[in-house]
Parts: C-alpha cells; sequence; structure tokens
C-alpha cells in the first residue's frame, strides 16, 4: 500500500471503486474540483469518480485511493495515472483563480512524492497521447476536447494537440484553469532545482477598445444628421440626429440635413443648450444658455476649436470639421 506521509488518509471504501491495479504509473494528473470543501462525502458514492488525492486552499492533503490501485477521475487514463484533485476552480473564476500559496506548497511535496515512489519521469507531459509524450507531470485538459487556444499555447487541449486518450468526454471542460496551467511547470522546476523548458503561455491581446458610441463621422466639414448624431451621444443626449427649434436666419452653409427651422420663443435644442453649457463653463461662449445656434454659438465653437474667430460656419469649415473629430474621439 503506497500512502503520503503528509495526508489525511480517508481511504473510500472499496464498494465504490473499481479496485483495478494500476498497470505502470506514467503520470500526475492535476485537477480543479470546481468547488470547496472535502470531496471524501462526495466521492463515497457509486457512479462518481474518484481521486486518489484532494489537495485544500490551504494545503491539507487528504488521501482517498491507494496509489497501486485506479483511481476514476482519468477515463482512458485511468490505468497508468496518479489524479489529484484541488480545491477551487468555481466560476467565473475558474479560469483565473491561482492554486494559493501553501495549495501550492502542498502539492509540490505531494508530487514530488509520487514521482519519486513510482519512478515517474521527472518531465512535463506534452499531450494525452498513448506514449512517452502523456508521461511526467501532466493536467486534466490535455485529455479534454473544447475550443482552447492552438500550440504553443500550453492552455491548448485535446484537439489541439492532435487527439490521444480522453481524460473527460465533458467537451470545454477547462480544468484545472488558465492560471493554474501556468503554474504547473514552477511545480516542476521546483522538484528538480531547475528551470523547465516549455512553450510559452501565449496571452492574447487585448480586445481593441470598442470604437466610441454613435458611430465615426467624416471629416468633411459639414453638420448635418449623423454629425448631430454622433454629438447626441457623446453628449449624453437622446440621438435622433435632429437640431430643432432653430432661427432660419441663423442657418449657414455647413449646416445641412438634420436642422430643423422653427423656431419658437422659449424653446431650443437640447444638444445646443448642452455644447453652450460646457463651452460658457470653459469661458468660450458669451452668450445665453438657449439653445439656438446664433453667431455666439458658432464664435464659441471657434474659440473650442481654435479656428478663426467670425461666427460663420462656411462650406466645408474648419470649425466642423475640428468639431467632428472630436466627437469621433469621443469628445466635444
Amino acid at each position: 500500500m503506497a500512502l503520503f506521509p503528509g495526508a489525511n488518509v480517508r481511504l473510500i471504501n472499496k464498494i465504490f471503486l473499481d479496485v483495478a491495479p494500476i498497470a505502470v504509473h506514467n503520470r500526475v494528473n492535476l485537477h480543479a474540483q470546481g468547488g470547496l470543501g472535502t470531496l471524501f462525502d462526495f466521492k463515497s458514492h457509486t457512479n462518481r469518480p474518484s481521486s486518489h488525492f484532494w489537495v485544500s486552499q490551504t494545503g491539507v492533503v487528504e488521501q482517498y485511493v491507494d496509489t497501486s490501485i485506479q483511481a476514476e477521475a482519468d477515463l482512458d487514463g485511468n490505468d497508468a495515472t496518479v489524479s489529484i484533485e484541488t480545491e477551487g476552480g468555481v466560476d467565473p473564476t475558474a479560469q483565473t483563480e491561482q492554486w494559493t500559496p501553501p495549495q501550492l506548497q502542498a502539492i509540490t511535496a505531494l508530487v514530488a512524492w509520487i514521482m519519486s515512489t513510482h519512478q515517474i519521469e521527472l518531465k512535463l507531459a506534452t499531450d494525452a497521447k498513448p506514449g512517452p509524450s502523456s508521461h511526467g507531470l501532466s493536467w486534466h485538459r490535455l485529455g479534454i476536447d473544447g475550443n482552447f487556444p492552438e500550440l504553443p499555447d500550453m492552455r491548448a487541449g485535446r484537439k489541439q494537440r492532435g487527439g490521444g486518450m480522453h481524460y473527460s468526454t465533458q467537451t470545454g471542460k477547462v480544468c484545472p484553469g488558465d492560471a493554474k496551467i501556468a503554474q504547473i511547470p514552477g511545480i516542476l522546476a521546483a522538484i528538480t532545482g531547475g528551470a523547465v523548458v516549455v512553450p510559452p503561455v501565449v496571452v492574447p491581446p487585448p480586445p481593441p477598445p470598442p470604437p466610441p458610441p454613435g458611430g465615426a463621422v467624416d471629416v468633411d466639414g459639414f453638420w448635418g444628421s449623423a454629425t448631430t448624431t454622433r454629438a447626441q451621444v457623446v453628449l449624453g443626449q437622446a440621438p435622433d440626429g435632429q437640431v430643432r427649434f432653430q432661427f432660419l436666419k441663423n442657418k449657414q452653409p455647413a449646416m445641412t440635413s438634420g436642422w430643423v427651422f422653427d423656431f419658437a420663443p422659449g424653446h431650443g435644442s437640447p444638444l445646443i443648450s448642452r455644447m453652450q453649457e460646457v463651452m460658457a463653463a470653459a469661458g468660450q461662449y458669451q452668450g445665453t444658455v438657449d439653445g439656438v445656434a446664433g453667431p455666439e454659438f458658432t464664435k464659441g465653437l471657434e474659440r473650442r476649436f481654435g479656428t478663426q474667430v467670425d461666427g460663420t460656419l462656411e462650406a466645408k469649415s474648419l470649425t466642423v470639421m475640428a468639431l467632428q473629430r472630436a466627437l469621433n474621439g469621443g469628445a466635444f
């Protein structure tokens, strides 16, 4: 009987086990349980795959199965595998959670004992294929199919590595999780006293930032519905692409679609009012906050964007172009 000296020995009743001898000790397979708390009671039932060991987040080791006989955590690999379940791996942090420092210390001591006791090669497995490439320190995902990263990323699964034994039939199972997989070379390095050369874990670049809301507009110097919609979104207005309640005599060549000249005293465009407020706070607008895009409003825009202050927005206006560039960057 092979029992780890540092374990709380809680052997599962053999009526719940297959009780077949391990034919040859080829690998140690690391798992994450996807839960918290001891697994002894859970695994002490029929039709629940057993594991040889369990390691808590505080570093407590429990042994459930003698390492001379098979546990059932690794399906096709059960006849040659010593399995270690570890506490944790609970969604939504299953991929990002690392083994805790005391847990990692206990796992390292346990793996060292297993590999020494059963003469398992001191190397990392690279797949789940029968033969030397699956021998050594292994992890569950090597025998799991799923939409995992491609090689040379260490997080690749069974399909990405060209097949092999199934350690589980559950497609997409992330066990033991990306962050824990990244810790595995360090476990072996601590045992061997040296660095372990492995394919790098490829961390995908962060996705590009989403385009600013409202969609980019052409920088053409004409203020139409698209520019208004963009401005409304950037300034927190309900977007409808219209600048309503404007005074016809203020219409200028740069003002195209979406401008509605239906002036009514006491009314004005909420968008223009907000722009006036922002510019007034910056000392750029000297008129009344009334929502009407008159000459003082235009002068405020010209001061804000550093163009000639003359109160006009000509066709292909440089002031409107500057406004459009600012809006495309998500600002006013």
